[in-house]
């Protein structure tokens, strides 16, 4: 008799109790690395987003103000596309100076010394300058090109690429 009263008093969880607070702290745990995962995710595309948009704004903000700087344009002549673009600059020491692609890299040439303008995370594609200019008239240079981002990972977030372009009229000296 006393033996059936202490195991009556003595509580415990029941199997059934114990599946269902295991089956829901396992939903718990799978929403909450769901969530994670999503924001992992975001955070990378965001991030190579943000890379290909700075990398293509700073290669067309210095692409734009060497050309408005320039004396004039050697190549291409006016009416033409070409993929590289050579200036006459008014500083002797950068002249001439040449726009042009290497191993999906844009490169500047300053008077025979080459310099990357693009970082490793981005692929520089596409490159092309027309020379707008008419005669007895402004000289004018349209130009585009294409950033990708840079990844051997074949996932969703590190792809995303895009188009920048520009026409800048030289500067009268």
């Amino acid at each position: 008799m006393i033996i059936n009263n202490i195991c009556k008093k003595k509580k415990a969880f029941t199997l059934t109790e114990t599946i269902l607070y295991m089956s829901l702290f396992v939903a718990i745990f799978a929403a909450l690395f769901a969530s994670l995962n999503i924001f992992y995710s975001n955070k990378i595309k965001n991030r190579t987003i943000l890379e290909v948009e700075q990398q293509g704004q700073i290669i067309s903000m210095l692409i734009g103000q060497e050309i408005r700087n320039a004396q004039s344009i050697i190549s291409p002549v006016a009416g033409v596309s070409a993929n590289t673009l050579i200036l006459e600059h008014l500083d002797i020491l950068k002249s001439p100076l040449s726009f042009y692609l290497l191993n999906n890299k844009l490169m500047i040439d300053e008077n025979g010394s080459s310099f990357n303008l693009s970082n490793s995370n981005v692929v520089v594609g596409n490159l092309i300058f027309e020379n707008n200019s008419v005669i007895n008239e402004a000289q004018s240079i349209s130009f585009s090109f294409d950033v990708s981002y840079n990844s051997a990972n074949s996932k969703n977030e590190y792809k995303y690429s895009k188009v920048f372009s520009g026409t800048v009229n030289l500067l009268k000296k």
